[in-house]
């Protein structure tokens, strides 16, 4: 047992009185208590593994790429970083679900399948109730949705910002402005912004300091059965190139 292993289980006996197997015991089959309906956990990363999320719903993935017109290597990719990636945000959710469990809520927090933040989901689901803001980003099929609305609307806004540049098939660059902050995504387009856009033009955007695009671009071959390819828009508009 190494020395962060040995702290968190130390941390959940001392706020929740029981090993993390025990808890996990106790929960196993639970449902979220809501108003008007409680979610199904039977397809969050609670009770799947990433492995069975992107074999079980191979077909939703694929199907929001191309509703989304975006790579759908981008949302695989982007939500099995989170889930093998991103310790500190699995440790956070198995917190949150016991509060969940007993009736509390925590917002503000990154959770589910793609660790989507709550003021993020609010943006793409501005009247849903505070609970089923948390069913959402737990269900699988509902939280690839939400992963793949957001990178829709990260990369419209980045075409619009930029005067042009057009980021839909590059799964690199997808994962890094789903996963950075629209302040960040506004600065690059800024700094990029387009006077006239030539038929051709090439942009090169650098990936290499986001952490989740690095791995993604890192990792294309693993998710080649959810390429996707989106229509590009009328008229001119630049490409990008990552680096």
């Amino acid at each position: 047992m190494d020395e962060f292993e040995r702290v968190f289980r130390w941390a959940w006996y001392h706020d929740f009185g029981t090993t993390p197997e025990q808890s996990l015991e106790r929960l196993k089959g639970r449902v979220i208590p809501g108003y008007g309906r409680n979610c199904d956990l039977s397809t969050s990363h609670f009770e799947m593994s990433i492995e069975q999320l992107l074999n079980n719903f191979s077909k939703e993935i694929i199907s929001q790429g191309h509703a989304n017109n975006i790579d759908a290597r981008a949302i695989a990719g982007a939500i099995t970083w989170e889930y093998e990636e991103n310790l500190r945000g699995r440790i956070s959710d198995y917190f949150q679900r016991n509060k969940y469990g007993k009736g509390q809520m925590i917002f503000g927090q990154g959770l589910g399948w793609g660790s989507i933040h709550t003021d993020e989901v609010k943006k793409i689901r501005p009247n849903a109730s505070d609970w089923r803001l948390q069913c959402l980003r737990l269900e699988a099929a509902s939280a690839i949705k939400l992963v793949a609305e957001i990178m829709n609307s990260r990369a419209d806004r980045y075409y619009e910002s930029s005067g042009g540049i057009w980021i839909r098939n590059s799964p690199a660059v997808l994962a890094m402005f789903f996963n950075a902050s629209e302040e960040f995504l506004l600065k690059s387009a800024a700094k990029r912004k387009l006077d006239a856009c030539e038929p051709g033009k090439v942009v090169t955007l650098t990936v290499s300091e986001n952490p989740m695009a690095t791995w993604v671009q890192n990792n294309l071959g693993r998710f080649s059965n959810f390429l996707t390819t989106p229509s590009p828009p009328a008229g001119f508009y630049a490409t990008v190139q990552t680096q």
